[in-house]
């Protein structure tokens, strides 16, 4: 259950299951010293990450989220 969002904005990705896919996700966030308020990774033939975060992230750290190898999709709601 994810429950509410409980920081500023979610960033949900879906991705190929790639090993270091969560952990490319953390290092671009804490580039720009962003909190991680929850994070929950489900794992099959596709990943699915959804990362709370406490503040929203500008534009080129959303762009990097994106650009993420393996990335499919990404949606940010806030």
């Amino acid at each position: 259950n994810l429950g509410e969002c409980k920081g500023v904005c979610r960033i949900a990705i879906l991705h190929d299951n790639l090993p270091g896919v969560l952990a490319h996700v953390n290092h671009v966030l804490g580039e720009e010293n962003i909190n991680v308020s929850f994070q929950s990774l489900h794992e099959g033939e596709l990943g699915y990450v959804v990362t709370d975060v406490a503040q929203k992230p500008s534009a080129a750290t959303l762009e990097a989220l994106r650009n993420i190898e393996g990335t499919i999709r990404m949606r940010v709601i806030s």
